[in-house]
């Protein structure tokens, strides 16, 4: 084994020249240095394979024909990974000029070349092989830092073949799932809830070729996970080409178990906050309602008193006179049970929906929840809707949100005020609805105007009010897709507008 240059300086391409015919090797080597090459020699197979063990080289020049080991079988040793490297390339160097010779060669090696050769031929051949081992290499080195960055990332990753089933995850995932061998080759399917598979297709057949997905969607997986609690994960994937390889997405998930936790928990509490709100409304309305379910009562009991007065005395009741009691007793009633329904739409306990909504039906029964309680100040509440308009919403918020603003101007407003309420209802049917309560109050503090709809601010007296009707309203205006906002001025009154979506 000889060597042209030292062992420490590795500057040029290093090359390894295997061949039995010592005068030829040290031939190659010369030309090789001219041409601003390093290389070495050796003089058969087994000392070839000892060297690549233990140095680096970037090609090699390979004899066939060879005492011991063949040229082909050190081939062969070399591309089934004796060294670290990723691509070594082999180039057959050989006087061997037959078709089937050059077949058996390139079976492991990269390139053949037949003695006698010129030596720009092998210049040419060794260049054009140095260039392909070097991209080579750079995608070997790419491939090594992608796959360490997908097993280590801090997320579940899959990757899917075109027909969704799995080739390959990284260690979260298996974390989640068990081992490797066990997820791979099984449809992404296996791995959710059986609820959020057309969902899950549907995200998948969505996504465009070489494009990240913008949003992320929230997906319950599997109950055999390994976690121990329903385990929610938000998606974001790739598409890399459903049918030009089989490589077809790269999804990335999340887990956001505990932020899904903490929303129905937040969710729970306003809920509750909501349905104490209601019970406080009621509160403040009960002695009006006590007085408009007095008056019609008195109606009843003292007609149908009349009436079983006269049939003890067994006086005669004409017909036209028992119709008119009889008739007295039902409209009395009726309006008894007008009350007692529309306290139950405001009160009862429901499971929040998006549904279409008449919006002269919402605030029909809140004015009449309302009215004894403005009749007791003074205070007049006219209802200017002229025509039903549909919304898309939800009814028992919307009811909530009117009782609260204008219950916050019958607090406000002295006797004599008004509080009047329109439609602004879009010419072409397609915009939001926009219901405005105006008052003619003493309107907001222009410094004040900012915080009305921070929690527990307030101006009421002590025991007049905690502050948070117009902060529950705000909120629930979101959670009906739509917007509140106030208009006010110190002694000019206020007013507060409701965008609604209509569909």
């Amino acid at each position: 084994m000889n060597s042209s240059v030292s062992n420490n300086k590795v500057s040029s391409p290093q090359i390894l020249i295997v061949d039995d015919d010592v005068s030829i090797a040290e031939l190659i080597r010369d030309f090789l240095s001219l041409e601003g090459f390093e290389s070495d020699y050796c003089t058969n197979g087994k000392d070839a394979i000892e060297y690549l063990k233990h140095n680096q080289v970037d090609l090699v020049l390979l004899d066939i024909v060879m005492p011991g080991m063949s040229g082909i079988e050190v081939a062969q040793k070399i591309k089934e990974g004796i060294t670290d490297r990723g691509f070594l390339p082999i180039i057959i160097v050989s006087a061997m000029t037959e078709d089937k010779d050059k077949i058996l060669g390139l079976k492991y090696a990269d390139d053949y070349i037949t003695k006698p050769f010129s030596n720009d031929e092998l210049k040419a051949r060794i260049n054009a092989l140095l260039r392909l081992s070097k991209l080579q290499n750079e995608l070997f080195v790419s491939k090594e830092r992608y796959q360490f960055l997908y097993e280590n990332i801090p997320e579940m990753c899959i990757s899917l073949d075109k027909t969704y089933n799995v080739s390959d995850c990284n260690t979260e995932f298996c974390k989640c799932f068990g081992i490797k061998n066990e997820i791979i080759g099984k449809s992404v399917l296996d791995f959710f809830d059986t609820n959020e598979h057309e969902m899950l297709l549907s995200f998948f057949d969505s996504l465009e070729p070489q494009k990240v997905t913008d949003n992320q969607h929230v997906f319950l997986m599997s109950s055999d996970t390994r976690k121990g609690y329903p385990v929610y994960v938000s998606i974001r994937a790739v598409c890399l080409g459903k049918h030009e390889t089989e490589l077809a997405i790269i999804a990335a998930m999340k887990d956001v178990s505990k932020n899904i936790e903490l929303e129905k928990e937040q969710k729970l509490a306003r809920q509750q906050l909501y349905r104490s709100a209601r019970m406080a409304s009621i509160g403040t309305l009960a002695s009006g309602i006590a007085h408009e379910m007095n008056n019609p009562l008195t109606a009843i009991l003292g007609f149908s008193d009349a009436l079983l007065h006269r049939f003890d005395k067994k006086e005669d009741v004409e017909d036209d006179d028992f119709k008119q009691y009889l008739g007295i007793i039902k409209s009395e009633a009726i309006r008894c049970r007008d009350v007692v329904d529309n306290l139950l739409k405001f009160s009862r306990d429901y499971e929040s929906q998006i549904e279409k909504v008449s919006l002269y039906d919402c605030i029909h029964s809140v004015v009449s929840l309302m009215n004894t309680r403005a009749k007791k100040k003074n205070i007049k509440i006219l209802n200017n809707i002229e025509h039903d308009t549909f919304i898309k919403t939800d009814s028992q918020k919307i009811r909530q949100i009117l009782v609260n603003v204008i219950s916050n101007s019958l607090d406000f407003c002295e006797s004599g005020s008004q509080i009047k309420i329109n439609v602004d209802n879009a010419e072409d049917k397609k915009g939001p609805v926009r219901i405005k309560i105006s008052d003619t109050g003493p309107g907001i503090d222009r410094e004040m105007l900012p915080k009305i709809f921070d929690p527990f601010f307030t101006t009421k007296e002590v025991g007049k009010g905690v502050g948070l009707g117009l902060t529950i309203s705000y909120r629930l205006i979101e959670e009906c897709q739509g917007s509140i906002d106030v208009i006010s001025e110190e002694n000019a009154g206020t007013t507060v507008t409701l965008e609604i979506p209509r569909n």
